[in-house]
């Protein structure tokens, strides 16, 4: 198992073990998703660090994701403001224009990897990709989102496409599908 692997396995563990945890102190398993944002952000600066040189472009989409995902996170912003603030900006469409961004970085960062695919084949998946990911903000259905980030998992894993970054994806799947089965989407 190479370093990026045990780094999204360890990340992924670390989530469990604390719903199963809480699981067996409360009775109720309780998944830490507030935290999705703040698990991705550190694992995508941590494959910036170890993989900076291989694909810059890579780096660059993954960190700018990862970035514009935590300042879109509330939770994020409750260390920094009041209550009264963070009303104010919860409020304000300022989250929702990070929110766009992680998705432009990350509509950027997959025809990016899609790159390598050879054929008609690559333009079937990218405008899947775009539309998937594009169909989420706007009709706001978090089983489409899921959908989209297992999706685009199989695909750059079935692929290993820009390897070792297609194991964000998966990261990213898994946040997704967890915090959507928590909140009692399927």
């Amino acid at each position: 198992m190479s370093k990026d692997q045990k780094a999204i396995f360890l990340a992924i563990l670390t989530t469990c073990i604390y719903g199963f945890t809480i699981l067996l102190e409360k009775g109720q398993f309780l998944y830490p998703f507030p935290l999705n944002e703040f698990i991705f952000f550190a694992v995508s600066i941590q494959f910036a660090f170890w993989n900076h040189s291989s694909d810059p472009a890579q780096v660059i989409y993954s960190v700018l994701a990862a970035f514009f995902f935590l300042l879109s996170s509330p939770y994020f912003w409750t260390f920094f403001m009041n209550s009264q603030a963070l009303g104010q900006l919860i409020e304000s469409p300022i989250l929702d224009f990070f929110h766009l961004f992680f998705y432009i970085c990350l509509v950027c960062w997959a025809i990016n990897s899609f790159s390598l695919i050879v054929g008609t084949i690559k333009y079937l998946w990218m405008f899947l990709c775009a539309a998937g990911l594009c169909l989420y903000p706007i009709f706001g259905n978090p089983l489409i989102e899921v959908l989209v980030f297992v999706l685009l998992a199989i695909i750059f894993s079935l692929y290993k496409l820009k390897q070792p970054f297609h194991l964000l994806w998966v990261l990213l799947a898994f946040l997704f599908t967890m915090k959507a089965w928590v909140l009692g989407v399927f």
